[in-house]
């Protein structure tokens, strides 16, 4: 007897499960204040007003829209991390009260998931996309994906960007390389450890866009300084450092008395400072593994060792395999994943929204046994991101751990892998 409705069933059940997420998601937003969405705000009104957005404090008296409850005066720097690029993003609705952006950036979340998704569906096979589905909607049930919407983060926006990018790679109309071109600066300013994405129309020869790609990177680097001065990546890159030094010398951040308006752009202060404490979180970078036994120059060298054989990997896939781009998009989604863990910062578990596009893009790379191989793993580490919901908070790192596994032994195997386990690029528009 054939199951014909269990694919059907079951993809049925998810999405009812990832409904009730939605709804969860949306009940900590109304109660909480997105708390990683309020420093890069903040931070975007702070460097307007030509002030250091990495080192404001906020004091009584100045303006409330510069106020993040999370911004202590112990601390050296302020919670604002993200590039000058993200903070320039944030201009078109930073007039805007807290709680309309909040909820804005809310729809954007699964709105990127969406589109990363469905970006992703286009040209899949029906198997694959059964599989792309489920994956996505059981990454909806998270409680890496509770965290990311509750806190308000950007991981997903970096991963569905990713997914477009490869999605368009896969046709030659001018167009779409535009869009391509357009959307890969945009990341690479975003996020600048995805400078690699730029190889793959590279070594294809698509230099439309390559150069768009480029050329968007560098208005990506120059708009900042037009808007908030020219010292802005200087102070990026400052504060940056003296984060990593903290983080690798386990310096405590200590607490003091603050005195905070009771209402901030209509909004309670209780209601600002609050979020979903009952959603696991736990630091999962590898320096935490190792507790910390890397200095600040050791992980600098580390960081730029990581560069230079994710260089090198690329080159060596795109000789090995010259007609096969998924296998060289899967290996750069894992080099990418592996690098975020090597970063000289404080890891979330919502960071793993990064392993969804290396999730998918197996799927799309492989093929026959590797395939159901990777299947069984990929449902194995989403089912272990469920399950923290019930582990003891010692065992809350455990499935990122195994996403760093897993992205290890991807850029293992694409090294091994051999053309008749893997599935060849299709061929592109004319």
């Amino acid at each position: 007897m054939r199951f014909t409705y269990l694919p059907h069933t079951l993809l049925t059940i998810l999405t009812l499960l990832a409904a009730w997420g939605l709804v969860r998601d949306g009940i900590n937003t109304h109660k909480g204040g997105a708390i990683d969405l309020r420093n890069r705000l903040t931070g975007t009104r702070i460097a307007q007003a030509d002030k250091d957005p990495f080192l404001y404090k906020w004091e009584q008296g100045e303006p409330a829209v510069f106020c993040d409850p999370f911004n202590l005066k112990t601390w050296p720097l302020s919670k604002t991390t993200v590039t000058p690029v993200a903070l320039a993003v944030n201009l078109p609705y930073s007039g805007l009260n807290y709680k309309p952006i909040q909820w804005l950036w809310f729809l954007i979340q699964y709105g990127v998931l969406a589109l990363g998704c469905l970006a992703w569906c286009q040209g899949s096979s029906r198997s694959n996309l059964f599989w792309g589905l489920g994956w996505t909607l059981l990454f909806c049930c998270s409680a890496a994906w509770r965290l990311h919407v509750d806190r308000g983060q950007i991981y997903v926006v970096y991963a569905g960007l990713l997914l477009l990018l490869v999605a368009l790679s896969r046709h030659s109309t001018w167009w779409k390389s535009l869009i391509e071109g357009t959307a890969g600066g945009l990341l690479m300013g975003l996020r600048p450890t995805f400078i690699s994405h730029f190889a793959v129309p590279a070594a294809e020869r698509r230099w439309l866009a390559t150069g768009t790609s480029l050329a968007t990177l560098a208005a990506m680097v120059g708009l900042p300084m037009l808007l908030f001065g020219g010292d802005i990546w200087t102070q990026y890159k400052s504060a940056m450092d003296e984060h990593a030094r903290l983080y690798l010398e386990q310096v405590p951040p200590t607490s003091a008395p603050m005195s905070f308006p009771a209402n901030v752009e209509n909004m309670p202060f209780d209601e600002l400072a609050g979020f979903a404490r009952t959603i696991p979180f736990a630091d999962t970078s590898i320096h935490k593994l190792t507790s910390f036994a890397f200095s600040n120059g050791v992980t600098k060298s580390i960081l730029a060792m990581w560069a230079l054989l994710m260089f090198c990997s690329g080159i060596y896939l795109m000789c090995k395999h010259p007609n096969n781009t998924n296998l060289l998009w899967w290996a750069i989604t894992a080099w990418l994943l592996l690098g975020d863990y090597l970063l000289p910062a404080y890891r979330n578990i919502y960071n793993d929204a990064l392993a969804w596009p290396m999730l998918l893009m197996g799927l799309t790379a492989l093929r026959d046994r590797p395939r159901l191989i990777w299947i069984g793993l990929g449902t194995t580490l989403l089912l272990l991101q469920i399950a923290v919901w019930q582990m003891p908070k010692g065992f809350i790192g455990i499935p990122s751990y195994g996403a760093l596994i897993l992205a290890s032994a991807t850029i293992v195997w694409t090294f091994k892998v051999q053309n008749g386990s893997v599935v060849e690029s299709p061929s592109t528009d004319s």
